[in-house]
């Protein structure tokens, strides 16, 4: 007769294998949708920016309905975030480009520019879109420099190069390039005179480079020296 020890089973001293948990059909389903929705509002956008957006162009691009369109987002402007993750999905590898330790030359930031222009005319209709809600939405306008700063907060080889007192402007400095960098391409493309358009990326690369390469420390800037303001002159 076996004893008490021996009719123990082995203890099972496998790993154990912990997968993703499973979602079930409806849940699958409703990610589905919302997908969906999010995908037609960015086509939507694109085609006729934020203003010109209505839920029944959304719904009709998703092919659904306004009902299934509220039951996942209560208006409009919740598709604000998802806009600007589909930006930040394009914009933020490419300013990633700029994270290095060692300083770079005036050629490459020109090319980094070149790099920058190809996506912007890939996502312009997008990035229009962004300002149109920029200048509608109060809320969303005041949340964009928080998030272009967790965009240049990504670039901790490049920030770290910068001394402990000045870090802090740089950084604010870069993220407002960052801001302006949208502004100059879209200012670029409009002009009728192409080689002036190609001046004014050129004229940006400069002052980028400028900005990056920077030798300014708290200790030579005089932070009281002001521009003295001219009175308007009597009538």
């Amino acid at each position: 007769m076996k004893s008490a020890a021996a009719r123990k089973k082995p203890v099972n001293t496998s790993p154990v294998r912990l997968g993703k948990p499973r979602v079930s059909r409806r849940e699958q389903a409703r990610q589905s949708i919302r997908a969906r929705l999010i995908s037609a509002a960015m086509q939507a956008f694109a085609e006729n920016g934020y203003r010109g957006t209505s839920i029944e162009r959304i719904v009709e691009i998703a092919d659904t309905t306004a009902p299934t369109f509220y039951r996942h987002f209560p208006s409009k402007r919740d598709m604000l975030a998802p806009l600007r993750e589909r930006l930040a999905e394009e914009v933020g590898p490419i300013f990633r480009r700029l994270d290095s330790d060692q300083p770079q030359t005036l050629d490459h930031i020109r090319r980094w520019v070149r790099v920058y222009v190809n996506m912007w005319r890939r996502m312009h209709r997008l990035c229009d879109a962004h300002w149109e809600a920029v200048a509608a939405d109060a809320k969303y306008a005041a949340e964009t420099m928080t998030i272009t700063l967790e965009i240049v907060d990504s670039l901790p080889a490049l920030l770290g190069r910068y001394h402990a007192r000045t870090r802090e402007k740089m950084r604010l400095r870069l993220a407002m390039m960052l801001v302006f960098l949208d502004r100059v391409v879209h200012l670029a493309r409009d002009e009728s005179d192409e080689m002036q358009g190609e001046a004014i990326l050129d004229q940006f690369a400069e002052m980028l480079w400028i900005t990056l390469n920077s030798e300014d420390t708290e200790a030579n800037v005089r932070p009281s020296a002001q521009i003295p303001l001219r009175s308007a002159p009597r009538k």
